[in-house]
């Protein structure tokens, strides 16, 4: 993640790096090893050392966070769902079952060129059209990730590993896209 999005015209601004790590500025001063008037007082802002602390803090930060954030609603269901192990574990077992279906089953159709192997709750797909087949599947209410704006994936598609019933609608939709541009 760069740095500017910390920044206000080219200082560190504790009040955005406080927004963005879902904090508060005072936090912001402690855990930099500032005083709270480092992250009030304009003057103390621009100073050499709070700007110092601060760039350090984002950026060990910034090495240790992960790329995305989970909010406070999925931390507690995330919580929630340690206290039952058991159910964690089946749910963690239908989805690898499910998984493995779905890779088996979808690399028989003609506009799959190759599924890449996962260890995740989603397959990565190269296909012989990412965009028509993300157009055709999602306007057909199935959603699924069109990869192809990322370096290396221009014709991938990713595809998240659902219930076994989502994964037969998933299956439809491919029939039906080739059934329209293969038959």
């Amino acid at each position: 993640m760069g740095l500017v999005q910390y920044s206000d015209n080219g200082l560190f601004a504790p009040r955005k790096i406080a927004e963005a790590f879902r904090t508060t500025s005072e936090e912001v001063a402690r855990t930099a090893g500032l005083g709270r008037d480092a992250v009030q007082r304009k003057d103390r802002i621009r100073s050499d050392k709070t700007q110092r602390r601060l760039r350090e803090m984002v950026e060990v930060i910034n090495k240790i966070k992960y790329p995305y954030n989970l909010g406070t609603p999925s931390q507690a269901l995330a919580l929630k769902a340690l206290e039952n192990a058991d159910s964690v574990k089946r749910s963690l077992d239908e989805i690898k079952k499910e998984r493995s279906r779905l890779s088996k089953a979808l690399s028989t159709f003609g506009c799959v060129k190759h599924v890449y192997p996962s260890d995740a709750n989603f397959l990565l797909l190269k296909v012989d059209d990412a965009t028509r087949l993300y157009t055709f599947l999602t306007e057909n209410g199935t959603i699924i990730r069109n990869r192809t704006k990322e370096k290396g994936l221009e014709i991938c598609v990713r595809i998240t590993v659902g219930s076994r019933n989502e994964n037969d609608i998933l299956f439809e939709g491919f029939e039906a896209y080739m059934r329209k541009y293969y038959a």
